[in-house]
């Protein structure tokens, strides 16, 4: 009897382990599901809002220049969490699809690193710009010269009267106002170079880190994806688990 009873409860435990088993496949196979659409709603999400910061444009004006870059680069964690998203392994088993889809994306992370970095010197520009146009004169007092009705104005005059030196006028800012204006334009600045900095390092670690996507799909490419572990069979839940 003792033994009988010892042989339900074999059997129970290996029933309860293998219910486990089963329940963390699935979980594992829910989560590389759920996580790379979780992903992607976070790229479009900030490529959404990065469209919004270009309205109204107006690259005429320094300032907004300066201040589109910093929304940008600002921005830019929408798509870094995004693609780490995507790009998270799971398990050693995937499918060729997914891997696929993968390479490619690891090279979207290089090129929003470039473009991170590049931007960078274009916001430092647009900057300097917007310092000189809040340090340069506004405008030019200009002595205007009347004429009644009826009445002669000599020539030589005029010539004189237009070469009086004019008095620049600058912008309503005071002195102390423009320091404190220069010293929010370079604050900004600082700011934006610095997250530019780590945005830029945070793509090109992921590129990096990311390479057995880019080795695996280029020894498919040249016929050894079999002995890399490659196939183009379904992955089941057991193939996750491994």
């Amino acid at each position: 009897m003792p033994r009988h009873s010892s042989h339900h409860s074999s059997y129970r435990d290996e029933d309860r382990d293998d219910r486990r088993v089963r329940l963390r496949a699935k979980v594992f196979t829910d989560l590389s599901r759920l996580l790379p659409g979780i992903g992607l709603i976070f790229i479009a999400l900030g490529l959404v809002q990065m469209f919004f910061c270009l309205v109204p444009m107006n690259f005429l004006d320094p300032r907004w220049e300066a201040k589109l870059v910093e929304q940008l680069v600002t921005l830019t964690w929408l798509p870094l969490l995004g693609l780490s998203l995507i790009l998270l392994p799971f398990s050693q088993s995937c499918t060729f699809w997914h891997l696929r889809v993968r390479g490619a994306v690891t090279w979207i992370a290089l090129a929003l690193s470039v473009g991170t970095l590049l931007g960078l010197p274009f916001g430092i520009t647009a900057t300097i710009r917007a310092q000189n146009a809040l340090s340069q004169p506004a405008s030019l007092a200009t002595a205007p010269v009347v004429v009644l009705e009826g009445e002669e104005v000599d020539a030589g005059a005029i010539a004189v009267v237009s070469h009086i030196p004019q008095t620049p006028v600058r912008s309503n800012l005071t002195d102390e106002e423009l320091r404190m204006a220069t010293i929010e334009l370079w604050g900004a600045a600082t700011k934006t170079v610095l997250l530019g900095l780590l945005s830029g390092a945070g793509f090109l670690l992921l590129f990096f880190k990311t390479g057995v996507y880019r080795y695996l799909l280029h020894q498919d490419s040249i016929g050894k994806g079999e002995h890399v572990g490659i196939t183009r069979e379904p992955v089941t839940d057991d193939d996750i688990l491994d």
